[in-house]
């Protein structure tokens, strides 16, 4: 059915809309938004946080952005429908964002505010735990506010309820305000859906909004925050240079890549420099796009690793599983800690002792074993078998998915410890270890070609939560000897 709308122009049929939104305001006996109160008064007045037990304090870098953000424009309605506040980490977007919250459930009446994120659990922390705590601490709120796990209800009739990504549940909605949380981390398809179903009502045109927060992601892994960041600092306008805010149309985007707090000290950033990879801390405290896979270590950090030194015995082998197409590693590695007379360690190096590595054969397989002569050292087997022969084997770790026959049947016959090396999260964990002893030089290798060909082929993809992974940076590439000297070197640390 054609309606009144679709025979005017789009500038017509915006105006008309707009005329509409604003008649539907008078005839419901909506506040007038010019009569709103400033959001920085408002938010200083009322918004408790508990580092101080006093309403947060805002600095100019957060205060005026935010009333631009806020802003009623000639017409009484929100000049913006659409807020990207992204920031550099510890600049209180969380904070921020909870308090723009309230605000607006305060102020507005019969208002619905939704706080969404990737799951329920995520959804009811930060920016809903936040507005949860600030009411807790209001000595009136208090007592007039109905605080749930999920859900705020205020004597005003303004609800805000913590949801996770529904967009089924969520398709016209129809709330007042939409908050969604650290979007960086929006990265499938269902919540592009949730973006999608979550669009402000027409109805409501001019007097309600989205207001999504984050600092940077990684390109190819958060497609709403790029098409966000795309739109609104790619395409917009910059309006304020000093503290890095733009405006496309009916959007405003916050995009600050600079510190503006007083918390943010030169050595808050040296400590950071020491724990995050270069790349991760541009991300989070320069708020800069990370590409989804990088070089896993530069070259110079693994020539920097090298060192002339005596064989030891004792060691852990490591085996990295073999699939069709690909080869197979052996790694041997021991640890040297050198203590101090108050028996502290000064030193604690993991030294690569061995490595061997396997190329298919043939019809592109390796073969594990010689069926006639298990000692045959030109397989797998029989190379384990002289190691074990000939060294004092305390652990061989393994990928179970491909050897889980092989180092069965050798641990049966005892001839040393074998232990299956899980493939989740425990190689993430054993990944980002590698890259953090190899940036510290605690990796000590005496430069071998194949082993230093593999780790200069590999990339790591970052998986936060101090997790990372080995990645080939191409199918062509071999990895194999990286992967097993990441796995000994986790292994022998936590013996």
């Amino acid at each position: 059915m054609t309606s009144i709308f679709d025979k005017l122009s789009p500038s017509a049929r915006m105006q008309a809309r707009v005329e509409l939104a604003k008649k539907k305001g008078k005839d419901k006996g909506q506040r007038p938004l010019s009569s709103l109160p400033d959001p920085v008064d408002w938010i200083e007045a009322n918004f408790y946080i508990p580092e101080t037990g006093e309403p947060m304090k805002l600095y100019p870098s957060q205060a005026i952005p935010l009333r631009e953000a806020l802003r009623v424009g000639e017409d009484g309605l929100f000049v913006y429908s659409t807020v990207c506040w992204s920031a550099i980490k510890k600049s209180a977007k969380s904070s921020i964002a909870a308090a723009v919250g309230l605000w607006w459930a305060f102020n507005n009446p019969w208002s619905s505010i939704k706080v969404v994120a990737n799951d329920l659990k995520q959804a009811a922390s930060r920016s809903y735990e936040y507005m949860t705590r600030a009411i807790k601490l209001h000595p009136e709120w208090s007592q007039t506010c109905k605080v749930n796990k999920y859900t705020i209800e205020l004597p005003n009739n303004s609800r805000v309820e913590a949801i996770p990504q529904d967009p089924e549940g969520e398709a016209g909605g129809g709330d007042d305000f939409v908050l969604y949380t650290e979007v960086w981390g929006w990265k499938h398809a269902r919540a592009e859906k949730m973006w999608t179903e979550s669009t402000l009502s027409p109805l409501k045109y001019g007097r309600s909004m989205r207001w999504a927060e984050s600092y940077a992601g990684r390109v190819g892994e958060s497609p709403i925050l790029e098409s966000l960041h795309e739109q609104g600092v790619k395409e917009g306008k910059l309006i304020n240079e000093e503290y890095e805010y733009y405006r496309n149309g009916r959007m405003f985007c916050l995009w600050q890549t600079r510190p503006h707090l007083p918390w943010q000290t030169v050595e808050y950033y040296d400590q950071e420099r020491a724990l995050l990879s270069p790349e991760e801390f541009d991300r989070v405290h320069s708020n800069k796009w990370a590409m989804s896979t990088m070089k896993f270590v530069p070259d110079v950090w693994w020539e920097n690793c090298y060192r002339n030194y005596e064989r030891t015995t004792e060691i852990v082998v490591a085996l990295d599983a073999a699939v069709s197409g690909d080869c197979f590693a052996m790694v041997g590695v021991s640890r040297h800690i050198v203590y101090d007379d108050d028996y502290q360690i000064v030193e604690d190096i993991t030294r690569v002792e061995f490595v061997r590595v396997w190329e298919p054969e043939g019809e592109g397989k390796i073969r594990y074993t010689n069926p006639h002569d298990v000692n045959d050292r030109s397989t797998p087997e029989g190379e384990i078998r002289w190691l074990c022969d000939n060294w004092l084997i305390t652990q061989v770790a393994y990928d179970e998915y491909q050897l889980h026959s092989l180092c069965n049947r050798l641990n049966e016959e005892r001839i040393s410890d074998f232990v299956v090396f899980p493939q989740g999260k425990q190689r993430a964990v054993a990944d980002k270890q590698l890259y953090d002893d190899i940036r510290g030089g605690r990796i000590w290798h005496k430069g071998d070609g194949e082993l230093t060909e593999h780790v200069h082929n590999a990339d790591r993809k970052e998986e936060g939560d101090n997790k990372l992974r080995l990645v080939k940076r191409k199918g062509s590439l071999k990895i194999d000897a990286c992967v097993a000297l990441s796995m000994a070197n986790y292994a022998i640390r936590n013996m």
